[in-house]
């Protein structure tokens, strides 16, 4: 297993508690509730921030809907 580098594991942190977030914001709000601005502003990042991470609120729902499929993917493994 690789080593990542202090700044590698800092990019997927600040990754992860935008995806924490937004998962939030559409529990909460669905999915139109849903904007750059909002996951922006609940962490106190700037908008570029969250835009170098994920170029439209799609690619958020993408990433959670995969960060879901995984989860329920290992879910079933250990059940079988």
């Amino acid at each position: 297993m690789k080593t990542l580098t202090r700044k590698q594991r800092e990019l997927q942190e600040r990754e992860a508690r935008i995806l924490e977030v937004s998962r939030e914001v559409v529990v909460r709000e669905g999915y139109h509730g849903l904007s750059m601005d909002r996951v922006a502003e609940a962490l106190e990042y700037s908008k570029g921030t969250i835009y170098n991470h994920f170029s439209c609120k799609e690619d958020i729902i993408l990433a959670l809907a995969v960060q879901t499929t995984e989860k329920r993917t290992e879910l079933f493994e250990r059940a079988a």
